[in-house]
């Protein structure tokens, strides 16, 4: 069984090469420690990826590990996902700006 990787919004997965690899046939790919891939397909012990010579193989799942998102990329996810939800609420009918109301206060003080 395999699985297609692409985040929710598209975003490509990267793994990270933990291991020299040698290619052992036609469909592997070598990997060079600390190598960055794209990853295409996550089958149980071997992994579809794409790497930056655009050639793409399998290789070992337990090679690789998936990258972590930095800091800024998860605020950057943050933020789109509360622009898209924002931007969604203008666009609907329902919600127009409504203009505030103008209040008149009268305060009067009188001594005691």
């Amino acid at each position: 069984m395999s699985h297609q990787k692409s985040g929710k919004s598209g975003e490509e997965v990267v793994v990270i090469a933990k291991y020299d690899y040698s290619a052992q046939g036609s469909q592997e790919l070598d990997l060079k420690k600390n190598e960055r891939l794209v990853l295409l397909d996550d089958s149980k012990h071997w992994w579809k990826v794409l790497n930056s010579r655009n050639q793409s193989g399998f290789v070992p799942s337990n090679y690789v590990k998936r990258e972590k998102p930095s800091l800024f990329d998860s605020i950057r996810k943050r933020v789109r996902k509360k622009t898209d939800s924002h931007s969604h609420r203008h666009n609907s009918p329902l919600s127009s700006p409504i203009a505030p109301k103008a209040v008149d206060i009268d305060i009067t003080c009188s001594p005691d």
